[in-house]
């Protein structure tokens, strides 16, 4: 939609016979500034799902690293218990 909107304005001051920004009605001018507004927002609306997304990856990834060190923490403990009762019996 926005580009259509940045294409619809060129194209009326590319025309000589369509009527100015200043020449609009303010009813005119008060839709095209909702629809702007209301693009602006799905957009903004947009680029905050993709940060908060981007930021639960990241703390997806986070937890899953912690769990890993854990496994790993407990798998030495678990070899090196292992490794004394052979060496000592």
């Amino acid at each position: 939609m926005f580009i259509s909107m940045k294409f619809e304005v060129m194209d009326l001051y590319s025309k000589p016979h369509d009527k100015l920004a200043h020449q609009k009605s303010s009813e005119e001018i008060k839709v095209r500034l909702l629809s702007f507004s209301s693009v602006m927002l799905s957009l903004l609306g947009m680029s905050l799902d993709a940060v908060s997304n981007s930021f639960e990856f990241v703390s997806l990834s986070f937890y899953r690293f912690i769990g890993v060190v854990e496994v790993l923490n407990l798998a030495i403990r678990i070899c090196l218990k292992e490794l004394i009762y052979f060496v000592v019996f």
